[in-house]
């Protein structure tokens, strides 16, 4: 797997740990990737590390690593990245990551309001990434 896309992240009014036990239980927005064919798990790499893993048909597809610091007893800081297959069955996939800024800001933007919703606690908001949504059909 290769990076290709990160974010620079965002704070919330949780605990480290709170958040990272929320976000453990948190599922990939298939819907904002374009298939409900993907299936998804998280890992734990380290205390302040996760990362969901998806795959496609049991093969490596996409992979959002997250890291979670504790900005203070209070609050903690998320910041995901997007990393690619870089082989397997679907290295086409990670090629489109590459080529299409499209494709890998859509993906970036539904992780992030998954995470922001699921840390919030409220429904994932379609309209919040929208703009990625119309800009990877070519409507704007």
């Amino acid at each position: 797997m290769t990076g290709c896309g990160a974010s620079p992240g965002r704070t919330f009014d949780i605990r480290a740990s709170e958040a990272k036990q929320i976000l453990t239980q948190t599922e990939v927005p298939y819907d904002g990737l374009g298939s409900s064919e993907l299936r998804s798990y998280v890992v734990e790499k380290s205390p302040t590390e996760l990362e969901w893993k998806v795959t496609l048909d049991g093969a490596k597809y996409l992979q959002f690593p997250a890291v979670l610091s504790s900005i203070d007893p209070k609050s903690t800081h998320v910041s995901v990245s997007v990393q690619r297959a870089t082989s397997g069955r679907y290295p086409k996939m990670g090629q489109a990551l590459n080529d299409n800024i499209t494709i890998k800001n859509l993906s970036l933007a539904a992780m992030e309001e998954e995470i922001a919703a699921a840390l919030e606690k409220r429904d994932f908001n379609m309209m919040k990434i929208t703009p990625q949504v119309l800009s990877a059909t070519g409507q704007i």
